[in-house]
């Protein structure tokens, strides 16, 4: 079990197509020690009962277990996840290989230092963020 939750640390996969890259996802998150995942799964891939979604073997065995430390909240909808992000006051940092017309800003220049909280977004394997 990880120890050193980072409060307030949070990864939200929009969309995710294959339920093992969620395992893996949920083993890097403890790594780091995110608090909670928040999936984004308007295509209703995965059971809303989080209980039932940590109890799938294919999630248990590519997440080294690891899906039993993590809080995980679902969401039918992106605009619902946001709304929930917007209450915790976070600051989201968003993943994209596309570059035209987006802003890219090193850690360092990012204007988060009053944030409590920070959420990291990954789109699906497909199409990224939407």
């Amino acid at each position: 079990m990880n120890n050193l939750i980072c409060k307030g640390l949070f990864v939200v996969l929009e969309h995710p197509n294959y339920i093992i890259n969620i395992g893996h996802v949920i083993r890097n998150a403890n790594a780091f020690g995110v608090e909670k995942l928040l999936i984004i799964d308007s295509y209703n891939r995965i059971d809303d009962n989080t209980q039932h979604l940590k109890s799938r073997k294919s999630i248990l065995k590519h997440s080294a277990s690891a899906v039993k430390w993590i809080d995980i909240i679902t969401f039918k909808s992106t605009n619902d996840c946001i709304d929930y992000i917007k209450q915790l006051q976070c600051f989201s940092f968003a993943t994209s290989p596309h570059q035209i017309g987006k802003k890219n800003i090193s850690l360092d220049e990012a204007k988060f230092a009053s944030k409590n909280n920070v959420a990291l977004w990954f789109g699906s394997e497909a199409n990224g963020l939407t």
